[in-house]
């Protein structure tokens, strides 16, 4: 028997809609920061394979999204 877990999604427009780890309060922090910087950030995520690092850039981007703060 193979078990698989199904791709977890993330809503473009809501990026933090299923969170279930509670990140959006991080995602909320690191937003401010970058919004009060007076000069161009590099931020970067460290963490093991696995840990979720692109699942959260990519549920941030829509938490910009949503706010309508420019990111590439």
């Amino acid at each position: 028997m193979r078990l698989t877990i199904p791709a977890f999604e993330v809503d473009e427009d809501d990026g933090f809609k299923n969170d279930l780890l509670g990140r959006k309060e991080f995602g909320e922090s690191l937003k401010n920061i970058a919004l009060r910087s007076d000069d161009e950030l590099v931020i970067g995520l460290d963490g093991a394979w696995g840990e979720g690092k692109t699942t959260f850039i990519k549920m941030w981007m829509g938490l910009l999204k949503q706010d309508d703060i420019p990111h590439h």
